[in-house]
Parts: C-alpha cells; sequence; structure tokens
C-alpha cells in the first residue's frame, strides 16, 4: 500500500536534488506540506474516531499509532517549509 507512494516521492526527491530548478523545489515544497496536512488530518480524525468509539480504547497502540504520525507529519513539515525558505531565497 505504501511502496508506491513511498517509491515516488523518492524519486520526486532525488530529481529535485539534481535537478535544482527553483519550481521544482517550490512544487515539491507545496507537495511536503499538502502531506503532512493530510497525515495531520488523518490522525486527528482515527484518534477522535477511537475516543469517541464505545468500545474498549487500546492506548499502546493509540501511543504509537499518534507518535508515528505525528513524526510522519513533523517531517514532511519541516522539509516544506525548508525548501520553500531555500527556493525562496535564491
Amino acid at each position: 500500500m505504501c511502496l508506491l507512494p513511498f517509491t515516488v516521492y523518492g524519486w520526486a526527491e532525488w530529481y529535485v536534488l539534481y535537478h535544482l530548478h527553483e519550481s521544482k523545489e517550490r512544487t515539491l515544497a507545496y507537495w511536503n506540506l499538502g502531506a503532512a496536512a493530510f497525515v495531520t488530518f488523518g490522525i486527528v480524525t482515527n484518534v477522535g474516531e477511537a475516543l469517541m468509539d464505545d468500545g474498549p480504547l487500546d492506548l499502546q497502540f493509540m501511543f504509537w499509532f499518534t507518535l508515528i504520525g505525528i513524526s510522519i507529519a513533523a517531517y514532511l513539515a519541516a522539509c516544506g517549509w525548508r525548501r520553500l525558505k531555500w527556493a525562496r531565497s535564491t
């Protein structure tokens, strides 16, 4: 499920690294920020749904799910912000 998106993202990172064009850098930055927003939305909705459910709450799973999701969102947001900052400074 994740192989294709990660492969495309890795190829885009490689392409931008070796073809230093400001427009490509900016485009990847916007994709990073959009993906960070999407991951954050997914975390919030899933945690909210788990809290509203009547069944038992698995706190250990929720902790790791939230930690991994926040780590991915933070990485994507930081990469997007740094790319935008770099593209505007050139």
